[in-house]
């Protein structure tokens, strides 16, 4: 929570036209004043890459313009998620497939490291295929076309008339009004400019 608090603070003072988040999917919603937030998960396995690895990103931007997710139909021989502790443990995979999973070159290497930080620092590291999706979808977005968006926030374009892209979506938003008419009270863990000044969360 400290490091989502000087997020907001450092992206408050910069002040730049557009910012990215990324984390954990339970990770809390950030809100800067003045800028408009698009959140949506993204799996590696939807970018191109065998790791079934899930992640959430939180997109902000002053002009409020969305950014257009182009997803691929996940691989079928999905190898489990390369986490940061792996390097600690005796059935690790071979440090080349690691990095692979992870979109590096199976040569990659951090000379110099023990192997458990070596572990520890590229599992911590976004998949470089997911970072190639994202990193298109915002390099197109001064050029997209104004479209609609899936109300889940996913970022996949619906057409028109329609409200949610997949199945699955319609599953998210089933289960986010779950849990509203479970609460009377406002979103919890919503991480806000003021709150990070006085280094707590609304």
């Amino acid at each position: 929570m400290a490091m989502l608090d000087e997020f907001v603070r450092v992206v408050s003072q910069a002040a730049p036209e557009w910012f990215l988040c990324e984390n954990v999917p339970g990770v809390p919603s950030i809100v800067v004043e003045g800028y408009k937030v698009q959140r949506f998960n993204l799996n590696a396995r939807e970018c191109g890459s065998r790791q079934n690895r899930l992640r959430a990103f939180q997109f902000g931007s002053r002009d409020g313009k969305p950014l257009v997710i182009e997803r691929v139909t996940p691989r079928r021989d999905a190898a489990p998620c390369c986490m940061a502790s792996e390097g600690t443990k005796v059935d690790r995979r071979a440090w080349a497939d690691f990095c692979e999973l992870q979109g590096l070159l199976r040569t990659f290497d951090l000379p110099g490291l023990s192997i458990a930080l070596k572990y520890k620092l590229v599992g911590n590291g976004v998949p470089v295929q997911m970072s190639r999706v994202v990193a298109t979808a915002i390099k197109h977005r001064a050029v997209t076309p104004w479209v609609k968006l899936c109300v889940c926030e996913c970022g996949r374009v619906v057409k028109s008339g329609q409200t949610m892209a997949t199945p699955a979506c319609r599953k998210r938003m089933e289960r986010r009004r779950k849990l509203r008419d479970r609460s009377s009270v406002s979103e919890p863990g919503v991480v806000t400019v003021a709150a990070s000044q006085h280094g707590g969360v609304s």
